[in-house]
């Protein structure tokens, strides 16, 4: 009854616009927590850790004639849109090594190799988002995406074209992977002495606002990105193998689609896999919906099949992972591309 309340005036609108038509089937795919909250269920169990939510299964309701299916979750922390994702790429029928990253505030991971489908959530922050920035914004239309520094008249690219509102998450990686560069933020991960006190000016807004990118924003970058690329390392030594056995890396979500993979690899955020590896995917989570949405009939199986081979690791208490974490605040063996 719930899920029915919660949508019902949505299908109102539909079909008030759309009288002919018949929506057969509702797909719907979020992070663990927000369908905890959708469906009603109890949220003792994600407060602390070891953060254990609900049991997990396929959820199907009806509106009228209408069959709503929500995709299940793998974890706490991965949820139904990684899982639509992860169906959206195949990880349950492949035979290569590949990974899925979803970058946010908690940045997902997924590295299947040779059938196991190893998994973990990094508290990566909202820096990604463009959140805890001191100019930051969302990647909406007039943010920042990319970024070109030099001391006479710098570069830059907003989402659309717009006039620049604010930095989001791809131009920050952007204006980090250029402090490193030209040397503002030097190969032991300190910010050098020639850095602006008032923090970098990269623009002004339409109405003369200066946006600037401050040294917490360094460090807020530094943080994030040093979580996503230790938390890969992470999954390639529970699989037993380095980065270089990926084939392919793909990026979920707006974050990947604005990115300049060449700059996010000078940050070390994707460790030490190279360029040719490493394909925006979109938006895996709707792709995948999209894609179940016309073949139902094998949901139930792909996604019992992923439930079995996931192995989610704890980075929280990972030696290893805390180790790789500092190395990757520094940069001495980075690739200046």
């Amino acid at each position: 009854k719930r899920i029915c309340d919660e949508i019902t005036n949505q299908f109102e609108i539909f079909h008030s616009a759309h009288p002919d038509l018949k929506i057969e089937t509702c797909l719907i795919g979020g992070n663990t927590t927000m369908i905890h909250l959708l469906l009603g269920f109890p949220l003792d169990g994600m407060t602390g850790a070891p953060f254990t939510p609900y049991p997990a299964k396929q959820w199907r309701y009806h509106y009228k004639d209408t069959e709503i299916v929500i995709l299940p979750w793998l974890s706490a922390f991965i949820g139904g849109d990684i899982t639509a994702g992860l169906l959206c790429l195949d990880f349950d029928r492949r035979l290569d090594t590949c990974l899925l990253a979803d970058l946010g505030t908690n940045g997902e991971l997924a590295l299947l190799h040779q059938g196991i489908l190893y998994t973990a959530s990094t508290a990566a922050g909202p820096a990604f988002e463009g959140g805890g920035l001191s100019c930051g914004c969302p990647a909406i239309s007039g943010a920042i995406a990319d970024f070109e520094w030099n001391r006479i008249m710098p570069k830059l690219k907003t989402i659309q074209n717009k006039l620049p509102i604010g930095i989001c998450g791809s131009g920050a990686i952007s204006i980090l992977s250029e402090l490193i560069r030209c040397g503002l933020l030097q190969e032991n991960g300190t910010l050098a002495e020639t850095f602006p006190t008032d923090g970098l000016p990269i623009c002004n807004t339409a109405t003369k606002t200066p946006i600037i990118f401050t040294a917490k924003d360094v460090r807020q970058m530094q943080l994030a990105v040093a979580a996503i690329g230790a938390g890969i390392d992470t999954l390639c030594i529970k699989a037993g193998i380095s980065t270089q056995h990926i084939n392919s890396v793909y990026l979920a979500g707006s974050f990947g689609h604005h990115i300049s993979i060449k700059k996010a690899i000078v940050t070390g955020l994707f460790s030490d896999v190279g360029i040719s590896r490493i394909f925006p995917a979109g938006n895996t989570c709707l792709r995948g919906l999209a894609a179940i949405a016309g073949n139902r009939s094998e949901l139930s199986e792909r996604t019992d099949h992923l439930k079995s081979i996931c192995h989610e690791t704890d980075l929280a208490e990972n030696d290893y992972f805390e180790q790789r974490f500092i190395q990757h605040m520094t940069y001495k063996s980075i690739s200046t591309l």
